[in-house]
């Protein structure tokens, strides 16, 4: 069975690889991309995919909405200081995304009115993998703009810390997408049913 997946994986691969566990008859083949492939074309029997959903052809299934957050090393911000308002990121390093889908820098999204373009100090990093900027972001390079369940473990340990809560962030949702049809073959089926329930408990 062939699945597309984003390249930052996070919680979807270990979703994946639970499912191959519980499943080892069915054999996979994982493609990672941001690239919104054509299934049809391609021959991919489900993709999994960030963001809201513009190819209304596809069945999906929604596996969640995740928040973006501004994070930073307790040690970048013990030596930069922690950022209370939205003025005082002119003061801070972004460590900054680069979209594949537009090649595009990632904005960071605002809470309620505010629709001010804020500027930072510098973007010392500019890069098109996530866990590179987690990486950066943790060295106490700057601060990274990152989707909440990508960093647990980081946050978790302490190693990461959340600022602006209430005035940045966004939620993005994330689908299991697959080709429109009548018939849904029995492995696609068991998948479908296993991420569904895997991500609404």
């Amino acid at each position: 069975m062939r699945v597309s997946l984003p390249l930052v994986g996070g919680p979807f691969h270990s979703a994946v690889a639970d499912f191959h566990e519980a499943h080892p008859a069915i054999d996979l083949e994982l493609d990672y991309t941001n690239r919104s492939v054509d299934l049809v074309r391609e021959g991919f029997d489900a993709a999994i995919r960030w963001g809201p959903l513009h190819d209304s052809m596809l069945k999906a299934r929604s596996l969640g909405s995740y928040r973006c957050v501004l994070v930073g090393s307790p040690a970048y911000l013990a030596q930069r200081g922690t950022p209370r308002r939205l003025r005082d990121l002119r003061e801070h390093d972004l460590l900054q995304l680069r979209l594949s889908n537009n090649g595009q820098r990632k904005p960071l999204g605002y809470l309620g009115a505010h629709r001010e373009k804020v500027e930072c100090a510098r973007t010392p990093v500019v890069a098109n993998r996530v866990e590179a900027l987690v990486d950066f972001a943790v060295r106490g390079r700057g601060l990274a703009y990152v989707a909440d369940v990508l960093i647990r473990d980081e946050r978790a340990r302490g190693a990461l810390v959340t600022v602006l809560e209430e005035q940045i962030g966004h939620s993005t949702p994330a689908h299991l997408m697959w080709a429109p049809g009548k018939h849904v073959s029995p492995k696609l089926r068991v998948f479908i049913d296993w991420m569904a329930k895997h991500f609404t408990r």
